[in-house]
């Protein structure tokens, strides 16, 4: 898929939470605020949150749904803190992953989704904001 990506950030869902290390196994995706797995592969369904579990078309009356391969990123420090500005800006001692990865599809948000070959550098989000400024 074109150039090799260097995504910033880790907005991945368990990652955000310490439930798992950052890793390519644990490289999963989700909606902001699901409910997860124990395993963290998949997610409560958000179709059939309300209605009948058993006419669901996306967890086949399971409730559950599978996560998206890859964690959320981003090209640059400037697109990183674009994005968390409109989804959500996290706290200041917040974990920022800089990795090198390779992409893998689209999130649900539009934003890439990629699993990490090579951590490049760990920081908070604090950090992470007065550097790129």
């Amino acid at each position: 898929m074109g150039r090799p990506p260097r995504p910033w950030g880790a907005a991945g869902g368990l990652v955000g939470r310490g439930i798992y290390e950052f890793s390519a196994a644990g490289a999963y995706s989700a909606l902001w605020g699901s409910v997860w797995s124990e395993d963290g592969t998949q997610t409560e369904c958000t179709s059939c949150y309300e209605g009948d579990r058993d006419d669901c078309r996306v967890c086949d009356g399971t409730g559950w749904q599978d996560a998206l391969e890859g964690y959320s990123c981003c090209d640059s420090a400037e697109e990183l803190i674009a994005y968390m500005t409109e989804h959500g800006i996290p706290g200041d001692d917040d974990k920022v992953v800089i990795f090198e990865g390779t992409r893998v599809g689209e999130g649900f948000d539009g934003e890439s989704l990629a699993v990490p070959t090579r951590i490049i550098e760990e920081t908070t989000w604090a950090e992470f904001q007065t550097r790129a400024n």
